[in-house]
Order: C-alpha cells, then sequence, then structure tokens
C-alpha cells in the first residue's frame, strides 16, 4: 500500500508519522476542550427546560406516557417499560467508581462476603429507602445493566449478536476516541448518569430510564421507533452501526493514511475501489463524519416528532406545558446537530495537523 503510513521501502517515515499522529491527538484534545466551555451554556438551557415543568405537569406526562405506549401497541411487541429514576439528594451518585468501591470494599470472595454483598444489593429494594416506589439511581443502574444480562441470557438473537457486535466494536471506538484527543476521565460517569436521569432508551433491554417525565414520550418515541415495524426500527438500527463502528473506522482511516498525492506521476491509473474510498474518506473526513450522524439524526428527530404529535393531540396537558415540552425537544435535538458539527471539524482538523506534520521534512542533525 503506497499511501499507508509504514511502507515497507522507508521505515523511516515512522517516527514522522508518530509525531504527525501525536499532534493530531492534541490538536483534537485542545479543540474538545475549547468546545465543551462554548457548549456548556446551551447545554445547560437543555437541562433546564426540561425541569421547568411544574409537579402537576409532570404528573401528567407520566400518564400520558403510559397511553402513548398503550396506543402504539408495543408493549405486546416486547417493550419493557419505564423505570422512573429518584434523584433526590439521598439517592444521588457523584462517583460510579467510589460507590463500586464502598460496595465492595468488605468483599472478599467468601460466601459470606457473598451474601453480605447480596444483602446490601436486595436493601435497595426495601420500601423505607424508596417510600415513593420509585427507584434510586444506583438500583437504576443496576436494572440497566442487569436487563442487559438477562437479555444476553433469555434474549432474542437478535439482542445477542448486538452485544457482541458492539464487544467487537468497542476497541475501534476506544482508538478513534485516543487519537482524537479524547481520554476517559470521571467526567465521562457524570455524562452518564446525566444522561441515565434526563431519559434515555436501551434497545438491547428494550426499556427506558428517566428521571424527568417531561422527557419520556420522546424516548417513548424511540421505543415505538424501535417495536412497531421493521421499517421504523431502520434509523436506530443504523445509528447503532454509526456510532460503534463506522464512524470510529471512519477516523481510524483517515489517521492511519498518508494524504494522497496529488501529481499524477505518483497516482495509480486505474484505483481499486478500497483506495478510492480510502482516498475520500481521507480528503473529506469531516463530510463523511457530517454522512455517517444522519442515520443519529435521522432517529432522534423521528422520537422527537412522534412526542411533538402526542403532544399537540393531548386534551390533559395545558397548552403551556405543550409549548415547554416541544421548546425542550427542539433545543435538544440542536444539541445533535451542534454535536455533529463539532465533532466533524475537531477530527478534519486534527487530521489536516496530522498530514502537515507528516508532510513536513524533520530537519537533520
Amino acid at each position: 500500500m503506497t499511501d499507508s503510513i509504514q511502507t515497507n521501502n522507508n521505515k523511516s517515515d515512522l517516527p514522522q508519522a508518530a509525531l504527525g499522529i501525536a499532534g493530531g491527538a492534541a490538536t483534537g484534545f485542545a479543540l474538545r476542550k475549547g468546545a465543551a466551555q462554548l457548549t456548556k451554556p446551551y447545554l445547560k438551557t437543555a437541562y433546564k427546560n426540561i425541569d421547568k415543568f411544574t409537579p402537576q405537569d409532570q404528573e401528567t406526562f407520566v400518564k400520558e406516557a403510559d397511553r402513548m405506549a398503550k396506543e402504539a401497541g408495543i408493549k405486546e411487541k416486547g417493550f419493557a417499560g419505564i423505570n422512573y429514576i429518584d434523584t433526590s439528594k439521598n439517592n444521588k451518585i457523584t462517583d460510579i467508581e467510589e460507590f463500586l468501591k464502598e460496595q465492595l470494599k468488605d468483599f472478599d470472595g467468601s460466601k459470606a462476603s457473598f451474601k453480605k454483598l447480596m444483602e446490601k444489593i436486595k436493601n435497595l429494594d426495601s420500601p423505607e429507602l424508596n417510600p415513593t416506589k420509585k427507584i434510586s439511581t444506583d438500583k437504576a443502574l443496576g436494572k440497566f445493566f442487569g436487563g442487559v444480562i438477562k437479555t444476553v441470557t433469555n434474549g432474542s438473537l437478535e439482542a445477542k449478536l448486538k452485544l457482541i457486535f458492539m464487544a467487537v466494536s468497542s476497541p475501534f471506538s476506544k482508538m478513534a476516541d485516543l487519537l482524537t484527543g479524547k481520554f476517559k476521565s470521571k467526567a465521562d460517569d457524570v455524562k452518564l448518569i446525566k444522561s441515565l436521569e434526563t431519559g434515555a432508551f436501551d434497545p438491547i433491554s428494550n426499556r427506558i430510564f428517566t428521571s424527568k417525565p417531561a422527557s419520556v414520550l420522546h424516548e417513548i418515541g424511540h421505543a415505538i421507533n424501535k417495536n412497531a415495524s421493521f421499517l421504523s426500527k431502520i434509523p436506530g438500527e443504523l445509528s447503532l452501526v454509526s456510532k460503534v463502528l463506522l464512524i470510529p473506522l471512519a477516523i481510524l482511516t483517515a489517521i492511519f493514511t498518508k494524504k494522497p498525492q496529488k501529481t499524477n506521476e505518483e497516482q495509480p491509473k486505474n484505483k481499486s475501489p478500497f483506495k478510492k474510498v480510502k482516498d475520500f474518506v481521507h480528503n473529506h473526513i469531516g463530510l463523511t463524519i457530517a454522512g455517517l450522524f444522519t442515520p443519529i439524526l435521522v432517529e432522534e428527530g423521528l422520537a422527537s416528532s412522534r412526542a411533538v404529535k402526542f403532544v399537540n393531540a393531548s386534551k390533559v396537558l395545558s397548552e403551556t406545558a405543550k409549548k415547554q415540552h416541544n421548546k425542550a425537544l427542539q433545543i435538544a435535538y440542536g444539541s445533535y446537530l451542534i454535536g455533529t458539527v463539532i465533532l466533524a471539524s475537531i477530527v478534519k482538523l486534527s487530521v489536516v495537523v496530522k498530514d502537515k506534520i507528516m508532510n513536513t521534512p524533520l530537519k537533520k542533525s
């Protein structure tokens, strides 16, 4: 391969290639930090809009969510229901790692220790901890992953294949993140909890988790997309493939290939289809990332449009609540559009910096 970073004829390119990749990662890291600061006010507004509803409106949303799911007939098709998370002060987790350490600190692997650990987990179901019959955040996390485990054990072949696919794709995703400046931190755990609390539909366990009743209609929209018909589930399936495999592979392709030469002498006359794809991805990595985000944007848009249509037809929600709900979804969808532009720009600039460093001859001492 004439355009790969490592060639058989010139292994001296490797130090410069490594320097280029490092420079690209550093660029991505700096851009991600800057983007996080710029988008923080927008995301803060998005979360605030979900919290603006009165307790009466929140209660109405819970009832309307049940009605929306019932009218769509998705419970009969496998939808597992909604878990409302209690996020009162006593139930909040600020650090998943510390929470797990606390639960496991006395566990030594013995039967007695295991029994003691099981008692701790069992106590999460006690009425004293959950007087409102809502589930705590830590129990929600347990149910979330428990639902996935149950699906692997007793679920459909489709669910099992999805989990295998995600496990196989995970290294590509982690490497793509790392080489574009995204390093795992405790902030990622906080984001996971925040996402779970705000509202999330898990397509594998086919269940919704949320602490915000106002967001649940949008998540019901995702559940309808998945369970209504073969056609309605296509955007969701494609978005999963894009997120965990295609986007990471596109990033890695752009990073681990040299910029295609423009001179006719160095370009083969008849490129293979594979070479053409590689060159296109490298030269248009920003456009490629944006294109691969299309299924994600379609899936989110369909879920929101279902929720907006249902809310507008509701006879029990106030007009104020309807406007607030629809505005909140507009802002939330805007965050996906902004996220698409930001990631495409970060990756594009990271690759440009990497190419610049690789194509600049190192001075020999």
